[in-house]
């Protein structure tokens, strides 16, 4: 694989994205440990359930039990709360691809691999500059939503760009774990030097600047074009040899199972029903090799073969 022409610059591009895709959605995991421990951030299920209740326009009969249970959550520290914000950015992450692989469709995968990298990019710098936990959820949704455009759509232009599909597809999926590893490594590296907010607004800086790259690289490329199936000519060689090994074989075991074997001995261990099944079984392979073999067939029907019925295979 060579970086320096057309095809192995976009297939960088693409894999830089599913090691951002991945690193994005795990930075939050690292750094969360960090702000649990901003004042600004100290809440608990307890108070965050409370708060909800008071936002609603209505109050008594079932909102009083709610705050009464939230009332018993333990108030020790805030960590589990907010973990429990990224939630929302893994449902996106799943839910946001159908509309993703529908507009990579209909309008541009190249115009939709430029959002996403800008996109999920702007982000997470919006949520690095966040000043409490709901800013930082909004913020970790948004990441979730534009993360879900990668797989939908950056996978398929690999796989139809591929001069070597399984390989590319091994490589882009090395990339892919590379970022779930670095996610760590670089989170608590930014997080413990300069910050829990540097952990979000770095890499999403660099994923900025990559799509900007992207955005010049792509204006005048073509759209992928589907990749076409190669599929096996009905008349060669081999696809012959293999229509007369199958129809020679099973018309050979039609009929030796059926005189051979004592037709009593086979009710009792299979049932009549159950007999029936295999014979049926092997007549049915048998009628598709004579399909597959098309004209020039000597016109023998399934329920006329015998042991010597020319098959011309």
């Amino acid at each position: 694989m060579s970086y320096t022409d057309r095809h192995g610059v976009q297939f960088l591009f693409l894999n830089i994205g599913h090691l951002l895709d991945h690193l994005f959605l795990l930075i939050y995991a690292t750094a969360v440990i960090t702000i649990s421990l901003d004042p600004a951030f100290q809440l608990t299920f307890a108070q965050a359930i409370k708060e909800l209740v008071g936002a609603l326009p209505f109050e008594g009969g079932a909102l009083d039990a709610v705050v009464e249970w939230a009332d018993g959550l333990t108030e020790k520290g805030s960590y589990g709360f907010l973990l429990a914000l990224s939630t929302a950015s893994f449902v996106a992450f799943g839910a946001f691809s159908l509309p993703a692989g529908w507009l990579g469709d209909k309008w541009s995968k190249h115009g939709m691999m430029t959002v996403f990298f800008i996109g999920i990019g702007t982000a997470s710098v919006m949520t690095g500059f966040a000043n409490g936990p709901y800013q930082v959820a909004g913020g970790l949704l948004i990441i979730g939503v534009f993360a879900a455009i990668y797989h939908p759509v950056g996978i398929s232009m690999v796989a139809e760009n591929a001069k070597s599909l399984g390989r590319e597809l091994g490589i882009n999926g090395v990339w892919g774990n590379f970022g779930v590893a670095c996610a760590a490594v670089v989170s608590g590296f930014l997080t413990d030097h300069y910050g829990w907010r540097a952990a979000f607004i770095v890499p999403g800086v660099i994923s900025i600047l990559v799509g900007l790259a992207y955005l010049v690289f792509s204006r005048n490329a073509p759209e992928p074009q589907e990749r076409q199936v190669h599929r096996c000519d009905a008349g060669t060689g081999q696809t012959r040899d293999l229509r007369r090994a199958v129809g020679v074989g099973t018309r050979h075991a039609y009929f030796q199972f059926d005189d051979e074997l004592p037709s009593e001995a086979v009710h009792r261990t299979v049932g009549r029903p159950g007999w029936q099944r295999v014979r049926g079984g092997i007549l049915g392979v048998w009628r598709v090799c004579r399909c597959l073999h098309g004209p020039g067939h000597d016109g023998a029907s399934v329920g006329q073969i015998s042991p010597e019925t020319d098959l011309h295979y």
